[in-house]
């Protein structure tokens, strides 16, 4: 799972068969591990009785939870991602965005793009 953050926006970015373990364990989880020990974590969970997405940061971890509902709609090819913005007590939003990970139009030997879902506009000039 890719984490990308800039000031208050989110954005998750899912392989194939992370996607695939999110449908079957309602659950995904990342580790970055540091020279001193410690351990960054950030979590996507399925939530059967949430309404809404919500997110937290806790015990040094992200944790973002999705509806089922929400999910069942990401699991299916058509659903590229799912976005949304929660409201921070100052008045500003938390911008969450959780997206399928296609493979790069140009090659990037540097990255393993195995799992990564084929790209819809491969085969097409941008």
């Amino acid at each position: 799972m890719k984490l990308r953050i800039y000031n208050n926006s989110i954005r998750l970015r899912l392989q194939q068969s992370e996607l695939i373990e999110l449908e079957e364990q309602h659950a995904v989880v990342s580790l970055t591990h540091f020279p001193n020990g410690a351990v960054f974590r950030y979590k996507l969970l399925v939530e059967h009785d949430a309404k809404d997405i919500s997110a937290f940061f806790e015990h040094e971890a992200i944790v973002i939870s999705i509806p089922h509902i929400a999910a069942q709609e990401w699991f299916t090819p058509t659903q590229v991602g799912i976005e949304t913005q929660l409201l921070l007590e100052d008045g500003n939003f938390l911008k969450i965005l959780l997206e399928k990970d296609f493979k790069c139009l140009t090659d990037r030997p540097e990255e393993d793009e195995s799992d990564a879902f084929p790209n819809p506009l491969s085969g097409h000039n941008c």
